[in-house]
């Protein structure tokens, strides 16, 4: 991860960039355009899964949006479960990070018949 998030107030001091600032951002799902409001770090982070998977930012997050309609939670908030997919890579990454990160989330496996179930 890039070196300006661990330390929060320097970041804030000589950058315009900020993890923290939240800028919005515009798409079509489902055949309608929309916008979703997230802060940077979480645009970042969403780049990062996006290039992983040799994709654009917009069909990752159509691809995320489509899966949660279809397999979990219907009339979800956009900037929730991308807020949630993010921290769900950087847990996997961070946890098990030999590991193909992506295809071990839930979120990216439309087979995985647990994906909506809750822990026990």
């Amino acid at each position: 991860m890039d070196q300006r998030y661990l330390d929060p107030i320097e970041t804030c001091a000589y950058s315009q960039h900020t993890p923290f600032i939240g800028r919005s951002h515009s798409l079509r799902l489902r055949g309608s355009v929309t916008s979703i409001r997230l802060e940077n770090a979480f645009w970042d982070i969403l780049s990062e899964i996006a290039k992983q998977e040799a994709s654009t930012v917009n069909k990752l997050i159509a691809k995320i949006c489509s899966h949660v309609d279809a397999n979990l939670v219907p009339q979800h908030n956009h900037a929730s479960v991308l807020r949630v997919t993010c921290v769900m890579y950087l847990a996997e990454k961070l946890l098990d990070p030999p590991a193909s990160t992506l295809s071990r989330l839930p979120i990216y496996d439309a087979g995985r018949e647990s994906a909506g179930s809750a822990p026990d």
